[in-house]
């Protein structure tokens, strides 16, 4: 028997409409005192980008040609990956 998974969807890609969406989801569960919402879990990292031990994104040291260290720190976490699973949590 195949595995399930916690999910709703999976490899939804990382781009400004499918974010708006689930704002604008969450949004109106909130407006409509909803105990559930739409939480997005980002995944598929970028160059420059792993997994943590506890599984988010963070920057991998980086030094350009010059030898410099590369600053990733400061990125958003939603231009760290390529696409991301949503999630229902209840409140």
């Amino acid at each position: 028997m195949k595995q399930k998974y916690q999910h709703l969807m999976n490899n939804i890609p990382n781009n400004f409409i499918t974010r708006w969406f689930i704002r604008k989801a969450n949004k109106k569960m909130r407006d409509s005192d909803s105990r559930y919402r739409l939480q997005a879990r980002y995944r598929k990292p970028l160059p420059g980008f792993r997994y943590s031990s506890h599984g988010d994104l963070v920057p991998k040291i980086w030094e350009d040609t010059k030898g410099r260290h590369i600053n990733l720190k400061n990125v958003p976490i939603y231009k760290r990956a390529k696409a991301f699973s949503v999630y229902l949590r209840v409140r």
